[in-house]
């Protein structure tokens, strides 16, 4: 049995499903504008963006049905249209594309620092999409597809080292290897993905090899997050007209193209869960369930769900 959580327009809706593929509905969480989750610490935090206040992230404990309830005082994040975030030692991240900033503020509420990011003349204009802790470290990585890098900071913010992409390629999301020693990342722009290597002694990522993956989520815009996961065998992405699935190879070092499932339009988010692939679709406000054939290679439809204007998904 796993949970579900879905990030959309009216706030936070929970599903169980069981490992056949079975869908029912917790409840419903009702927030503002609900764009982005994480979970940390046994709580859920919610990422808000109402239209006339300033972005938020709010606390939620977890009921032991897995029912998001009792949410905590939330923490305004000081900048409006903050797109993605993430919660690492008691303090959360987060960036905000429209006010090309980054933001770090103690869960207590107390006052937090705002990074805004400054634009030169060979780097482009500053696009920051979204934001991951890197575990085991003191470091966060900030995706910038309107620079065209990777950059990773302290938890005060204070640059630490930054990974140059080729130009116009538009960096957006990564995730990790099992052992964090590489990263994939999905380039939008020039519909790639690229392998970077993490050095931790140095505390940077070196680019090693783009594989090309035609229409990964070219046309999601900005203020919507996109997301890329991996099982440790395969990394699973949304393109324009299906779910990618890569394998992994050579010590975690190398992706490989290992076949597409087809899906109506992008999915913004996926995750997976054993032999269970979800997808989130903001373009035509669904939830959809697949199960996956052992080799990956397939994956036959097996329910569906309107939501309002889902955006993420986390399944735990």
């Amino acid at each position: 049995m796993s949970n579900l959580y879905i990030a959309a327009q009216d706030g936070i809706h929970t599903y169980s499903c069981t490992q056949d593929g079975t869908l029912s509905f917790v409840g419903l969480l009702p927030l503002d504008a609900s764009v982005s989750i994480a979970v940390n610490g046994g709580r859920l935090f919610a990422l808000t963006d109402g239209e006339c206040a300033y972005s938020a992230v709010v606390p939620v404990w977890i009921d032991t049905w897995g029912l998001p309830t009792d949410p905590c005082p939330s923490v305004s994040l000081g900048e409006r249209h903050c797109c993605h975030f993430t919660v690492s030692n008691d303090l959360i991240f987060a960036v905000s594309s429209s006010a090309k900033s980054i933001s770090v503020l103690p869960l207590d509420g107390t006052e937090g620092t705002h990074h805004t990011l400054p634009e030169t003349a060979y780097a482009g204009v500053p696009r920051p999409q979204w934001i991951a802790s890197i575990q085991g470290t003191p470091y966060v990585a900030v995706c910038d597809p309107g620079c065209d890098c990777i950059s990773v900071y302290d938890h005060a913010l204070h640059p630490v080292s930054i990974c140059r992409l080729d130009e116009g390629c538009g960096p957006r999301a990564l995730c990790f290897s099992a052992d964090g020693t590489y990263a994939y990342c999905i380039c939008s722009q020039s519909s790639e993905i690229a392998v970077l290597r993490w050095d931790d002694g140095a505390a940077s990522f070196a680019q090693r090899k783009a594989l090309s993956l035609p229409g990964c989520t070219s046309h999601v815009q900005d203020g919507i997050p996109s997301e890329i996961c991996t099982d440790g065998a395969f990394v699973y992405v949304g393109c324009a007209d299906a779910i990618a699935v890569l394998r992994i190879t050579d010590g975690d070092a190398t992706l490989c193209a290992h076949a597409r499932i087809p899906v109506s339009n992008t999915a913004n988010a996926v995750a997976v869960s054993e032999d269970l692939l979800f997808s989130v679709h903001t373009q035509d406000h669904t939830l959809r369930v697949m199960r996956m054939s052992q080799d990956r290679t397939f994956a036959a439809p097996i329910a569906a769900e309107v939501l309002p204007y889902p955006t993420s998904i986390l399944c735990v």
